[in-house]
């Protein structure tokens, strides 16, 4: 319940990271298609309209950018809580094995919560309002 927050503040962000991605890749190959499907020869003389086969382009890409973010998210997740772990079993007696970049952000975002949580009048516990 400790990480609580954390565990959701950082799939709050990997949540937008994943969107934008699969997004910004389907688009971006899209467009390419179409410009080249457009104004490359063969196929500009030949096709009547593009909009099939760019449909076709942005499901087909947006699928293989959905594995490779499920991929990313999967290992966000599985970094981030070996560290909730590591910090939980080592933290106490200094022998932490997560890298020291990684404990450096951390420390330095946890040291921001608190003043977040007192400036909106919330406590550590979440759900809990104050009448």
């Amino acid at each position: 319940m400790a990480n609580l927050a954390r565990v959701a503040m950082i799939n709050v962000v990997v949540a937008i990271v994943v969107h934008i991605g699969k997004a910004s890749v389907a688009i971006a190959t899209t467009a390419l298609a179409a410009a080249i499907l457009v104004y490359a020869e063969p196929y500009k003389s030949e096709l009547t309209s593009v909009l099939f086969p760019l449909g076709i382009i942005f499901l087909v890409s947006f699928f293989v950018a959905w594995c490779f973010m499920v991929v990313y998210d999967t290992a966000v997740d599985t970094i981030f809580l070996c560290f909730l772990v590591d910090e939980e079993m080592n933290a106490a007696n200094g022998t932490m094995m997560a890298d020291q970049e990684l404990r450096d952000m951390v420390q330095k975002f946890s040291k921001e919560t608190p003043k977040k949580e007192d400036a909106a009048g919330g406590g550590a516990e979440l759900g809990v309002v104050k009448i």
